[in-house]
């Protein structure tokens, strides 16, 4: 055909590649057509110029690299095109898959080749123009043309053919079915005994063993050639001739005359014509092997021959019967043969006679005891003989059972002893001493057993149990803090668009404990406590051990949501066993990880507190919008991902407190302060801020920061509040009955710098305080007040300061501090910690310590540097933990004051 124009040309494409690079390829696959081309453009391979100019003669001239090209048709959008669609998807496609593309001619001609779409544009013009996209179709193969009206034949295919039976000794006969073929024919058949053909017909008889595959060669319509191979089978060796021997023969002897044991021998052939002689003899074996009387005086033997094709013989043993009582009495028949295998089985011949009359030896029955407070219970066992005739030792021996050593007065596992029976003498008796003690257990069980001695038998009971049975009380721990960060919401926060919340954050234990539950509640404790403003949902909530793959889900009264009001307090989640990790108990150190979806009304305020994101890594504080971001399940471990917009991350966040029993009820504590206690002025230094900062978190670990020397507690402090606006509070009261130490350091806001608070009023508020902690028995340590001074060269000396007004030499500071005796005579408070030496000057406690260095020790004169709270986290640990600090060995603590010499703080008991 001549010339044509493009009109009737299309554009289809497809996802698939062709199994073979050519035109049967390409015709195979299934195409969609694209709607609305334009026009398509050019097309088609083009070379690099390769030149080279020599000296001498014209410049030569060489093909390059080749680029097939790119089709960039011109498309009138439709989004309800199907080529488009595919079209679209293979555009936005980022894994370098190539598609299959097809140009069909008006003549019917068509052009086939691979390639990836780097994009398709769309182009909006003015009013009276189409929306367009211009896709680019980078070509990445040859173009092949097929003429219009050309016959393409697709290559052959050949299944692979297959061999029955699948397996089969030397000498059997395989047959074989051939693949089927498609647009070919198959020309070649063979059979191949691992790589060696052994024959080309149906069947095949294998002389030798080895793999065995059947081969197919095929010739196509184009004249293309394949080969397809079965499945290997395997022809194993031929067996040789062996024999088999009936399972073992048991009877009873008789008492006269003989009885009759029998064995079928079995000879397999396997092919084998030829006559086999063998013999056979027996043997005594076993613990009680038969002699040559349980035969009538000899081992018997003989010997046989299998005929030619005879399969089976039998061998008969008589065996003597008697009346004498004996144990059963083993022996072996063992056969053989020239060439073939031995075989052998056993015949037991079993006592059928009455045994003589002997004396037995009974243990008495079992015994329960309880164990008593104190002192030894005895379990005293006795045993009977039937016969009083002579003397006897009984041996006696003693299996623990669940028992300890320590459960016995010894102080070790009894060792079994020897009951000694004189003549005449029917019973006698051992004895086992428990020991009383007051600690919860279980019930515990022992075994005490007989052995026979020589001349009796056993009795009817030859073992009996101990039994010591618990008669202490349960004790039940009482709910506590076991975390060593828990903090009360000193803020709250919303967002204008937000009504849910996710947080995640580490709660590390500073306790063992048998179970934990997660505490709630939805008010703030600002410098003026108060609910939160609005009321809050927990849609869930779960924990997950640092390091598992799994979380625990949180349940409240066995549901997994909880409805807070405004001003909701102490809520505590079910609980959750240590078990529940796969655990026997929450051990110190360990981190879990809380995570939590809070629900509130939109713009609504949340309670936060002042753990922040930045300083623990995998934690988390993010607001969302419920109609426009959905996130991951809060029992997914990991931080929640969110899907649609983005989550808004903030900087603190919501967080639940961890409450757990403890196994034994240690030492833990509540620190009630303002910013001194909570963090102002310390930066974090070296200690691990998962720990917290300022003095009395640093002191719930020793200066290691190991996480052994964890100490639980609960920090109730905030920036700016006064003892004034804690002694009017209720809502923080509810916390007392998680702890048994409080370590207070109110006040300071109280007496300002103004030089015009009034004694009485501090001291009112702070006996209020300390009243609701001895009332919920919780036992209170008081820090003593620091100095307060402005200074005119940055505190880097003494001289440069100025005590504030109230804090000077015998003004109110030193009242308080004075009064704060008086308390610890009264039994009111348990004692004072002299926080107060190590931060002030060595020749007056009215004033800064200083180093020379501007700013060092603190930058506003009320709040201390890092260093000086780590000095006075040393002074708590004296009293906290004074097995971890060699300060803990100073009992009487000296503190440098006018009006009193010195004040004891003595380090607590568990």
């Amino acid at each position: 055909m001549g010339s044509q124009t493009a009109a009737g040309s299309s554009l289809a494409l497809s996802a698939m590649l062709p199994s073979s690079f050519d035109a049967a390829g390409y015709v195979a696959l299934t195409y969609v057509e694209i709607g609305q081309v334009e026009k398509l453009g050019s097309f088609g391979a083009s070379f690099s110029k390769v030149e080279f100019q020599g000296l001498k003669g014209a410049k030569q001239k060489f093909k390059g690299s080749a680029d097939f090209g790119a089709l960039q048709p011109s498309i009138a959008l439709d989004a309800l095109d199907a080529g488009q669609i595919l079209l679209q998807t293979a555009s936005d496609d980022e894994t370098q898959k190539l598609y299959s593309f097809r140009v069909t001619y008006p003549d019917g001609s068509t052009r086939y080749f691979r390639g990836r779409v780097f994009g398709a544009p769309e182009t909006a013009d003015g009013a009276d123009s189409m929306l367009m996209a211009t896709p680019t179709v980078e070509i990445c193969s040859k173009v092949v043309k097929v003429d219009a009206g050309a016959t393409i034949v697709p290559a052959p295919t050949l299944t692979q053919p297959s061999i029955s039976p699948t397996s089969g000794a030397v000498g059997t006969t395989f047959t074989a079915t051939d693949g089927t073929v498609t647009n070919g024919t198959i020309t070649g058949r063979r059979w191949l005994l691992g790589t060696t053909a052994i024959g080309t017909g149906t069947t095949v008889t294998p002389n030798a063993a080895g793999s065995l595959t059947r081969e197919n060669t095929a010739v196509g319509t184009n004249g293309e050639t394949i080969t397809s191979t079965s499945v290997a089978r395997t022809v194993s060796a031929a067996s040789a001739p062996s024999l088999s021997l009936s399972s073992a023969v048991s009877k009873a002897e008789g008492n006269s005359g003989t009885t009759l044991f029998s064995w079928i021998l079995t000879l397999s052939r396997d092919g084998s014509t030829a006559a086999y002689p063998f013999s056979w003899a027996t043997a005594g074996n076993g613990a009680n092997p038969a002699d040559a009387a349980d035969f009538g005086g000899a081992f018997p033997a003989g010997s046989g021959t299998f005929a030619a094709g005879e399969t089976t013989k039998t061998i008969s043993v008589l065996v003597a019967g008697d009346t004498a009582f004996e144990p059963d009495d083993t022996f072996t028949l063992s056969v053989t043969a020239a060439g073939l295998n031995t075989v052998t089985s056993t015949g037991t011949i079993t006592n059928d006679d009455a045994a003589p009359s002997q004396p037995t030896v009974t243990l008495s029955g079992a015994q329960s005891k309880a164990e008593g407070n104190s002192g030894a219970t005895v379990f005293t066992y006795t045993v009977t003989r039937s016969s009083t005739s002579g003397a006897v030792n009984v041996p006696w021996s003693f299996t623990p059972g669940g028992t300890a050593a320590s459960d016995f007065t010894s102080g070790s596992l009894p060792a079994g002893g020897t009951v000694a029976m004189a003549d005449g003498v029917a019973t006698g008796t051992f004895s086992i001493s428990v020991n009383g003690d007051i600690t919860v257990e279980a019930e515990e069980t022992f075994t005490v057993l007989l052995s026979t001695p020589s001349g009796y038998v056993a009795g009817a009971s030859m073992s009996a149990t101990g039994t010591i049975l618990n008669d202490d009380a349960v004790s039940i721990m009482p709910m506590r803090t076991i975390a060593v960060q828990n903090r009360t919401h000193t803020g709250k926060e919303s967002r204008a668009t937000a009504d849910r919340c996710s947080v995640r954050w580490p709660l590390i234990v500073g306790q063992d404990a048998s179970e934990a539950a997660l505490w709630f509640s939805n008010w703030v404790h600002g410098t003026a406590p108060g609910p939160n403003g609005a009321a809050i949902e927990v849609l869930g909530a779960s924990l997950q051990l640092d390091g598992a793959s799994t979380t625990v889900p949180v349940t409240f009264g066995g549901a997994r949501n909880l409805a807070m009001a405004d001003g909701a307090n102490d809520i505590l989640s079910d609980a959750i066993p240590a078990s529940a990790f796969g655990l026997s108990k929450f051990t110190t150190g360990e981190t879990y990880w809380v995570k939590a979806v809070l629900a509130f009304a939109t713009g609504a305020t949340v309670p936060n507190s002042q753990r922040a994101v930045s300083n623990l890594s995998g934690s988390q504080a993010a607001f969302f919008a419920s109609a426009n971001t959905t996130i991951t399940s809060v029992d997914a471990p990991g931080v929640a991902t969110a899907t649609g917009t983005a989550l808004d991350g903030r900087a603190n966040g919501y967080c639940p407190m961890l409450m757990g029993r403890p196994i034994v009820d240690g030492p833990s504590f509540i620190g009630i302060g303002d910013s001194i206690m909570e963090v102002t002025g310390d930066s974090g230094g070296d200690t691990s801020k998962e720990f917290g900062l300022a003095f009395f978190q640093r002191a719930m670990h020793d200066a290691s920061t190991a996480r052994t020397s964890l100490r639980p507690s609960i920090l109730l402090a905030r920036v700016g509040i006064a003892a004034s606006a804690v002694s009017t509070s209720e809502l923080w009261k509810p916390l007392l009955k998680y702890v048994r130490y409080a370590v207070e350091e109110l006040g300071t806001n109280d007496m300002g710098t103004g030089g015009n608070a009034v004694l009485s009023d501090i001291q009112t508020r702070l006996q209020s305080i300390w009243t609701a902690c001895v009332a919920a028995g919780v036992k209170i340590y008081r820090t003593n007040y620091i100095a307060r001074s402005s200074s005119t060269n940055s505190f880097t000396d003494k001289a440069g300061q100025t005590p504030s007004p109230g804090w000077a030499a015998g003004q109110t500071r030193d009242q308080l501090i004075a009064w704060f005796d008086t308390k610890v005579a009264d039994g009111t408070l348990q004692g004072v910690i002299d926080t107060l030496s190590v931060a002030t000057d060595p020749t007056d406690n009215h004033y800064f310590l200083t180093t020379g260095v501007a700013s060092a020790t603190t930058s506003d004169g009320t709040h201390p540097r890092d260093f000086i709270h780590e000095l006075m986290a040393a002074k708590v640990r004296a009293v906290i933990q004074p097995s971890n600090s060699r300060e803990g060995q100073q009992r009487c603590l000296p503190i440098p004051r006018r009006g009193s010499a010195r004040l004891c703080a003595q380090p607590l008991k568990p």
